[in-house]
């Protein structure tokens, strides 16, 4: 008899620096070591180098757009890889290629995280907010989600405080993107207030 594990991607972590942040993480793990025991976790982390858990973890996307964790030189060319990322996604979704061998090895073992989870899964946490002026961290948290989307994966979210969101475009995109997650968790009225209303 043949089974395959399954495959989960936790994506939106940030730091093991942070306390919070780290807690956050180990919850995570934690609960879905207790409902899908026999799982592969990897974690998908602004700052993979913080953590020292159990877990494989791959830097996120928003290593690709400020990989020491402040704006470089590098950020100029960000957008061309995030669209290369996307046009990658579609030719695995629709081709079943992986024609990634041509980025570095950090963003080659992200993409390869995503193809090969069975469920993607957000962190619980607070990061679909309004963040400085462009919201660069805001866009990236969002595009963080709709990848796995874009794969056709499941992507679920635990719990999320969600706003204050300032700006309209931030509340089209997300309007947007909420309805292509399987489910999406809130932690307090407020949040769940400004769903409803979206």
């Amino acid at each position: 008899m043949f089974y395959t594990i399954m495959k989960i991607l936790i994506v939106n972590l940030h730091s093991s620096r942070n306390a919070g942040d780290d807690v956050l993480t180990h919850v995570s793990t934690d609960l879905l070591e207790q409902y899908f025991p026999n799982a592969t976790i990897k974690l998908a982390m602004n700052d993979p180098l913080s953590y020292s858990g159990p877990y494989e973890t791959v830097g996120s996307f928003m290593t690709w757009i400020k990989p020491a964790g402040y704006m470089t030189w590098r950020a100029i060319f960000s957008p061309v890889l995030i669209l290369l990322a996307v046009l990658f996604g579609l030719g695995y979704r629709l081709f079943g290629q992986k024609l990634i061998f041509i980025l570095a090895k950090q963003h080659h073992k992200l993409l390869e995280a995503y193809f090969e989870a069975d469920l993607v899964i957000s962190s619980a946490g607070n990061f679909l907010y309004s963040s400085g002026r462009f919201g660069l961290a805001y866009i990236v948290a969002v595009y963080t989600l709709l990848y796995g989307w874009l794969l056709g994966k499941p992507v679920y979210t635990m719990p999320q405080t969600i706003g204050p969101l300032t700006h309209r475009w931030e509340r089209t995109l997300l309007r947007w993107a909420i309805p292509k997650l399987r489910i999406v968790l809130v932690r307090d009225p407020i949040s769940k207030q400004l769903l409803k209303s979206l």
